[in-house]
Parts: C-alpha cells; sequence; structure tokens
C-alpha cells in the first residue's frame, strides 16, 4: 500500500494498542514512516536494531552477587522517569533477528513486559522488516511471533515519495528525476551490490552540491548503480538549459513553453523549489500552459515543500478548477 494510506492505517493501528509490522523492500522508507507517525504524535522514538542484539540485551545479565541470581535489564529499555511518559519503541529488522532475540521480542510484543520490566503505559511498539522474498538477510517469522502483528504491506510511490521528500529537503533535481523516471524510485536486487532504492536516491540528493559535475558518474554509480547513474547524469544537464525560472514569474502567460517531456519535467521542479507567496500566482499561471498533468505535479511538490501557501488565493482558486484531482 501506499506511504499516505500506510501512515494512516499505522495510527489507528497504534491507538488501538496493537503493533504494527511495516513489511516492504530494502531501503523503501519503513523505519522513516515509523519515525514520522512518532513526530505527527508528538512523542520520542527509541530505535532498537534488533540485527546487532543479542538475546541477553532483552533478558538482561544475571547477577550473581547476592543470595539468589537476579537479571539486570539493559539501560535501552525506555524508561518514564527518564524518557518520558510517551513514545515509540521502534523495532527495526524484526525478521533479520536471531531466534533468541525473536523469543524474548515476542513476549514483549505479547506482554509489554520482560523478566519484571514493563514498558511505560504510554508507550507503543512498531516493527519494520524487510521482505522474505528479497532474500535480503531475513526469513519468514514465526507464527507465534507474526500473530502478535498487524502487517502494513509497503510499495514504492512516486506521488508519495515526491511529498516525502518535499518535506524532508530532498534536492529538487532528484524529485525531478524520479518524477521523470518513476521506475527509478524502486528497483532492488538482491543480487546487485548495488541499486536504487528511495535510500540511496536521498544519499544521492546529500552528495549533489558537493561534487562537481564531472564527479558525478562515478559518485552516483556507487549508489544506485551505473545504468541509472548515467541516465541521472543526463537528466542533470537539461538543468543546464532551462530557462530562467525568474522569466516565468515575470511574464508568466508569454514566457516560453518547453516541448519535451524531460525539460518540462525539470522545469517544473526548479519552479517548486523557488517560488514564493509573492509569485506563488505566476506560477500556478504559467504552470496550467504546460497542460493539466504537469500543473497537478507543480502544484502537489510546491506543496509539499511549502504547505504555508496552501492557503493562497492562487492554490485555492486552482483547487476549485481541479477539485475531481486529490492536490494533497
Amino acid at each position: 500500500m501506499k506511504f499516505s494510506q500506510a501512515l494512516r492505517i499505522v495510527h489507528a493501528i497504534v491507538k488501538s494498542g496493537n503493533v504494527p509490522l511495516l513489511e516492504g523492500a530494502p531501503g523503501q522508507g519503513k523505519t522513516a514512516l515509523a519515525r514520522v507517525v512518532a513526530a505527527q504524535l508528538g512523542i520520542p522514538t527509541t530505535w532498537v536494531p534488533l540485527t546487532s542484539m543479542v538475546r541477553e540485551d532483552f533478558t538482561g545479565v544475571p547477577d550473581i552477587s547476592g543470595e539468589y541470581t537476579t537479571f539486570k535489564l539493559m539501560d535501552w529499555l525506555p524508561q518514564a522517569d527518564r524518557d518520558g511518559e510517551e513514545g515509540i519503541l521502534l523495532l527495526d529488522e524484526l525478521p533479520q533477528a536471531d531466534e533468541g532475540v525473536l523469543n524474548a521480542v515476542s513476549r514483549l510484543l505479547l506482554e509489554r513486559e520482560l523478566h519484571g520490566y514493563k514498558l511505560p503505559k504510554g508507550w507503543h511498539m512498531i516493527s519494520t522488516g524487510n521482505r522474505s522474498k528479497d532474500k535480503a538477510g531475513c526469513r519468514p517469522l514465526p507464527t507465534h511471533v507474526r500473530d502478535r502483528l498487524v502487517v502494513v504491506p509497503l510499495e514504492a510511490d512516486t506521488d508519495d515519495w515526491a511529498a516525502w521528500a518535499g518535506q524532508s529537503g530532498i534536492d529538487h533535481r532528484v524529485v525531478g528525476y524520479i518524477r521523470h523516471r518513476p521506475d527509478a524510485l524502486q528497483e532492488f536486487d538482491p543480487k546487485a551490490e548495488v541499486c536504487p532504492t528511495a535510500r540511496s536516491w536521498a544519499k544521492v540528493s546529500a552528495l549533489l552540491p558537493h561534487l562537481e559535475s564531472k564527479d558525478y558518474l562515478p559518485a552516483f554509480s556507487g549508489v544506485v548503480g551505473e545504468g541509472r547513474a548515467a541516465e541521472f547524469a543526463g537528466f542533470l544537464r537539461i538543468f543546464d538549459r532551462l530557462i530562467p525560472v525568474s522569466q516565468v514569474f515575470d511574464d508568466p502567460e508569454g514566457c516560453e513553453v518547453p516541448t519535451e517531456v524531460d525539460v518540462t519535467i525539470a522545469l517544473v521542479s526548479n519552479i517548486a523549489k523557488r517560488v514564493t507567496e509573492e509569485t506563488i500566482g505566476a506560477a500556478l499561471t504559467y504552470g496550467k500552459r504546460l497542460g493539466r498533468e504537469h500543473s497537478v505535479v507543480l502544484v502537489r511538490d510546491i506543496l509539499s515543500r511549502q504547505p504555508d501557501l496552501a492557503e493562497t488565493r492562487a492554490v485555492c482558486e486552482y483547487r476549485a478548477d481541479n477539485a475531481d484531482v486529490e492536490i494533497g
């Protein structure tokens, strides 16, 4: 299911007192979604990387200093007086955990306690995991563990990813490329050393400001693979021949309109990056000249970056004229 729908469903699962398992391909944004839930609820997250933990991290270590053996629990477990009365315990990469850890986690999932420790009442649990079919080091969960979870399958979706990217500061050129080639967003291949995923495109975005153009191909090849790196480097060259966005804002009715799809998409991402409250009217006027599909993308990308512009007159009029389309 789409990220936006999964977000709503995870909220409902958490509020009902159940534990969701966000399941999807590697690099798809499962952990990021869990953090978004916590941010929307205004509560902290305690991240638990299960693949780097052992059974004793849950059961505690034995203390034989007294007459009876007791267990000292690890300090990563949330404490209300230290970590707050509410929060999200994020059990990351659950299907990749070893058997001992899974057995310990199952008790925490079912009873919310471990050897005398009790998860604070206001704390919720969210788990994540890769799909077994992706052969990414995970295996099918035992029935007694899976029965304690509500599975939320995630699928890559360009519009949802672009909305997240706008809110997360992902470079507008990366967003433009994914708009142009949506199939490049998620191409996980367990046999490939590197491949495009939502996570790897975020890495590309972080690299961009620090690279010279001559280094694009070798740098990006190590993140998304040589084929997509070459294609993205070519897409970046389009930005060198775009009309200045200032011309769009100064003369939205008479400014040149590109005829090539890739150039149009690049220009839309450029406009969305640079629009302000003063220029939003001109941007949408020009956007209408690009055709409905591109104008809708323009409005969505603008609002993902600057949600405050949703109440401007230009956007309100656009919504009214396009009431049959979900703008965001």
